[in-house]
């Protein structure tokens, strides 16, 4: 459990200035300003250098020295605020399957997180890359949801389950997750691998990406690109 004063460090980290209750207006607020605030990176991988999931280590690389990180990290820190405010919330793991068919069967490592709240359940992922959610949704099955940037929709495939988001006219695979009871060693284990096995495209190349008020950044190697809502795309090398 974290003390209230690393809670405060977070609340300044993401511009959080209301008082948090156990309510969806503070989850969202959290979610999107932690999303807007705190960027998706992989520098350490990229440059061989060890990702920590211990809380002191977390607390100190994206709060005090205002770094980023990738889903272990950013959805471990987030989770640890969560339960500080009372949150009922637990993490998930699930399998990359980016623009992929449903039956593709990748390595489960990433990390989601369900919470449940007022007799409901919400999906919470702040640290998904370039199409990280920017905000909670709902935890149902096949109704397209609204988000201040994309749409999303979580479908149904065999024991799991499949987050969509819709671009350019129709629907695309990100992830699919299980609700399989997950404790810390087994992010530890997912984390190990991402972080270091030759063949995790972060130990291979640069990705850094934050969302914007209408748009979101993303640098990929040494292209920056910039896309707007509008479907506008503003490139630069």
């Amino acid at each position: 459990m974290i003390s209230d004063t690393l809670l405060q460090a977070y609340f300044q980290r993401i511009h959080y200035r209301d008082k948090a209750h156990q309510d969806l207006e503070t989850l969202t607020q959290l979610h999107q300003l932690h999303v807007a605030h705190i960027p998706f990176e992989n520098i350490n991988p990229l440059f061989n250098l060890p990702v920590d999931l211990q809380t002191e280590v977390l607390w100190q690389k994206l709060i005090q020295q205002k770094r980023g990180g990738y889903c272990f990290e950013q959805n471990l820190l987030f989770l640890h605020i969560l339960h500080k405010i009372g949150f009922n919330a637990r993490g998930l793991v699930g399998r990359v399957i980016l623009n992929q068919p449903d039956a593709t069967i990748t390595q489960r490592t990433h990390m989601v997180i369900l919470v449940k709240l007022n007799g409901k359940q919400y999906l919470c992922d702040t640290g998904f890359g370039g199409q990280v959610l920017p905000q909670p949704i709902r935890f149902i099955r096949d109704i397209p949801q609204k988000t201040s940037h994309e749409d999303y929709r979580l479908i149904a495939f065999e024991e799991n389950f499949i987050l969509q988001t819709y671009l350019s006219g129709q629907w695309h695979n990100l992830y699919k997750f299980d609700l399989q009871k997950t404790y810390l060693v087994d992010y530890k284990i997912a984390n190990w691998y991402t972080s270091t096995h030759p063949d995790s495209s972060f130990t291979k190349r640069l990705v850094v990406t934050r969302v914007g008020e209408k748009c979101r950044y993303i640098l990929h190697n040494n292209s920056f690109s910039i896309y707007h809502l509008n479907d506008d795309v503003e490139k630069k090398r």
